[in-house]
């Protein structure tokens, strides 16, 4: 989990907006059962809903998660080897995501992760001591054996971001696609220092 400053310019329609819990399935499959957060189709019911969401029943290592009592540790160095692109943009109906090209992958630990999608939770889906951002992106990876690797970011108000604020002029208001107009680094919503945590 990394964290940034970054001034949230959303439209409107975002302020409803959460963004899947569902990350890994998210970053293996395109085509998941549909869910939502409350009702017969809610977090109560998600391990029932397909049988790869059965984790979501056993209440172990479950989103969200709240970042404290850390313990201070040597952790990896995270190599971000992404590629700028004109991204496809999509409003799913719980997120606003972001479709990456083949190419783009995350290196850790001598391993590789190809670079699947990034997508925003409004508020932020994790907390740090208690405490929610305005927002989070989630960039997720996946390892040819089958394993992912997801990092996220905190976003909260400040300075303007220039590639959060391209993707939110495409990005349909209702479920649909939309292509970026030019090229973006996902680089640029990324923090330029701070806390890593594992």
């Amino acid at each position: 989990m990394l964290r940034q400053e970054a001034k949230l310019r959303r439209r409107d329609f975002l302020k409803g907006l959460l963004g899947c819990p569902l990350c890994a399935q998210a970053a293996h499959a395109e085509a998941v059962p549909h869910w939502e957060y409350l009702g017969d189709r809610g977090a109560e019911k998600w391990a029932e809903l397909d049988a790869a969401f059965k984790v979501c029943g056993a209440g172990l290592e479950q989103s969200p998660i709240d970042l404290k009592d850390v313990i201070p540790a040597r952790i990896d160095r995270l190599a971000f080897d992404w590629e700028p692109q004109v991204f496809e943009i999509a409003n799913t109906g719980h997120t606003i995501q972001a479709n990456v090209a083949p190419g783009s992958a995350l290196r850790s630990g001598g391993e590789r992760y190809e670079f699947k999608q990034f997508h925003f939770h409004t508020p932020s889906e994790h907390a740090l001591n208690g405490v929610r951002s305005a927002m989070e992106v989630h960039f997720l990876h996946a390892h040819p054996d089958g394993r992912f690797a997801a990092v996220g970011a905190f976003l909260s108000g400040g300075e303007t971001n220039a590639a959060f604020a391209a993707i939110m002029k495409v990005a349909p208001a209702q479920e649909g696609k939309a292509r970026l107009d030019q090229p973006l680094n996902p680089k640029a919503l990324l923090p330029a220092g701070g806390a890593l945590y594992r």
